[in-house]
């Protein structure tokens, strides 16, 4: 079914023109149970019928059925028969140009764009807005009608639904403009170092939208979006914090890289100072995190691409100073691509002595009030230990072992511990530079293919994070983080299903110890509604499905799989097991 993108209302005797008569349609067909903005019960439930007058009025109805002869140029109105979509005169002297203008679309936000192509320029007028001359191109926001005024014709545009609430026919719809012509219609944003009048101009062309996208301490941002090409951006409004604004915002223009946010324009407007910046489509590194696991080939570019940031940074004498992974945007997820945002707390001395950050992520040295550029690595490090096996609870400030705690962690690598705790080393002087942490085998290594934990998984109390001596006898164990790409994604190694080694004898997988994927997967099923039963069964401590590479541990106490589904069902109350012990948790 086709779904209607706006519509034009014109004068009948060009509106019945045979050049039009593909587009033309009667306001009736707007009432379409399917279609925004079509309200029929307000007629059925009062009993009234629908106006006699909308079964009568004419107008262009634009549809996702219907295909612009340009498709990078988008729907023509104008005077020349070959090039022109619509036609509005059968003469070329009117003073109509043959090309006047055209209806265009952004293909990744959607905008419905209006957009000159003539010389002589085309006079519009919003609702509620005095009438301008279009010199380029503007966005059709809302359901708001647009008057366009031509020499002897008067046309008028509206959309039938609400900026970003549009159906997936539409969403289609733009993928196949998208691949029959690249989208060339946004103008590209280009970045503004401006201040006073002339920013505040430049300020003009975007518009706010009611979409937060995220609060801190220094300000709120919004969604926006460029008023010419439809472009979203990020504007971020501080209030009365204008020391804030002014320190991220002289820090953001001297930066220009790929792994940087981009700084559009600085100015202040009627809720105090304001910065637009490049919009992150994905979010933060913490909101893709719990939305869907990352590969570890994934965790590894994020680290990696965040080292390229800090390292362009640091050689221009600035630390971020509150490094975190809400400060980490993911622009796209394939390939992977992240830039380094709010530079609020940053600072261009060589020598730093303030006390900032978030406490997570804060380096030991900071407290003393004597650090440099490598506090930012030590955060690296943090987030990097988060991504893959998790923090444990407590005060952070204890947190200077962290390193020590990571080497114990075999649910890591030789070569992971290696590199992040080499990032935690508590003493900055032996800390590497961004520099050299981008020469590691841990950036240029083989990714393994395994899946890391969600933020919402990470693991518990500090006792259960490093220590397996204080595990309650009976506990059950998967100590790996490579199983996850076997079991479902609800089980997490080391988090919630738990092992408890006897005999600390490693011996290889044979026909009866071996236990396989699916009953992996049943018994993780059934594990989580009742508390661990007896077994003979045992499960391996590492495992790469795809590679059949397996080690195993003896004596592992696992529960009962015989009939997961009588268990389940005999549980009322959705209790999960792991975490827990006896319906305590540990």
């Amino acid at each position: 079914m086709s779904w209607t993108i706006f519509t034009v209302s014109a004068p009948r005797e060009i509106l019945t023109l045979s050049h039009n008569i593909e587009y033309l349609s009667s306001m009736k067909m707007e009432f379409d149970p399917e279609e925004p903005g079509t309200d029929l019960e307000h007629y059925s439930e009062s009993g009234t019928p629908a106006p006699p007058s909308f079964q009568a009025m004419l107008v262009l109805r634009f549809t996702t059925a219907h295909k612009p002869k340009s498709p990078s140029i988008g729907f023509i109105f104008g005077t020349d028969r070959e090039k022109c979509d619509v036609l509005l005169a059968t003469t070329r002297n009117t003073g109509i140009s043959g090309k006047q203008f055209a209806i265009t679309f952004h293909t990744t936000t959607g905008a419905v764009i209006i957009r000159n192509l003539s010389k002589r320029r085309t006079k519009i007028k919003e609702q509620g807005d005095k009438p301008t001359q279009l010199r380029t191109q503007k966005v059709l926001f809302g359901t708001n009608v647009t008057s366009i005024y031509l020499p002897g014709l008067e046309l008028s545009i509206s959309k039938p639904w609400q900026d970003g609430d549009y159906s997936t026919v539409y969403s289609d719809y733009l993928a196949r403009l998208a691949l029959v012509e690249p989208d060339i219609n946004a103008l590209r944003l280009q970045s503004s170092a401006a201040t006073g009048s002339s920013a505040a101009s430049v300020l003009d062309m975007y518009t706010r939208t009611t979409t937060r996208l995220g609060q801190g301490s220094s300000g709120v941002v919004y969604q926006g979006m460029h008023r010419q090409s439809g472009e979203l951006v990020a504007i971020k409004i501080y209030g009365k914090r204008t020391k804030e604004a002014k320190t991220e915002g002289n820090i953001l223009n001297l930066l220009h890289h790929v792994h940087i946010i981009e700084l559009y324009c600085q100015a202040d407007g009627d809720d105090g100072p304001q910065l637009v910046m490049e919009y992150a489509p994905l979010g933060n590194l913490e909101e893709q995190c719990q939305v869907q696991r990352f590969w570890d080939r994934d965790g590894r570019s994020i680290i990696r691409q965040t080292l390229e940031g800090l390292s362009y940074i640091h050689g221009k004498h600035i630390i971020h100073r509150d490094l975190k992974p809400t400060n980490i945007l993911i622009m796209t997820r394939q390939p992977i691509l992240i830039k380094l945002a709010d530079f609020t707390a940053s600072t261009t001395n060589d020598v730093p002595s303030s006390y900032c950050g978030t406490p997570k992520y804060m380096a030991p040295e900071i407290p003393s009030g004597s650090y440099n550029s490598k506090i930012d690595i030590w955060s690296v490090g943090v987030i990097g230990t988060e991504l893959w096996i998790g923090l444990p609870e407590g005060d952070p400030v204890e947190w200077r072992n962290l390193a020590e705690l990571v080497r114990d962690n075999r649910a890591l690598t030789s070569e992971d511990q290696s590199f992040f705790s080499w990032l935690l080393e508590p003493d900055c002087g032996k800390r590497p530079t961004a520099e050299l942490c981008l020469g590691h085998n841990f950036i240029h290594g083989e990714p393994s293919h395994v899946k890391l934990p969600l933020f919402d998984d990470r693991l518990g109390d500090q006792t259960t994070w490093c220590s397996k001596k204080e595990w309650p006898e009976g506990t059950v164990v998967v100590k790996s983080a490579a199983m996850t790409s076997s079991i479902p994604s609800t089980a997490r190694p080391g988090v919630d299903v738990w092992v408890e080694e006897t005999s600390g004898a490693e011996q290889s997988a044979n026909a009866t110890s071996f236990m396989n994927e699916q009953d992996i997967e049943r018994w993780v099923t059934a594990s989580r509604h009742h508390p661990p039963l007896a077994s003979s069964r045992q499960i391996p401590e590492w495992v790469d499905w795809e590679s059949g590479d397996y080690r195993w541990w003896a004596n592992v106490s696992l529960p009962s799989i015989q009939d997961p589904a009588a268990s389940i069902a005999s549980e009322s109350t959705n209790r999960r097991f792991y975490g827990q012990q006896n319906g305590n948790k540990r």
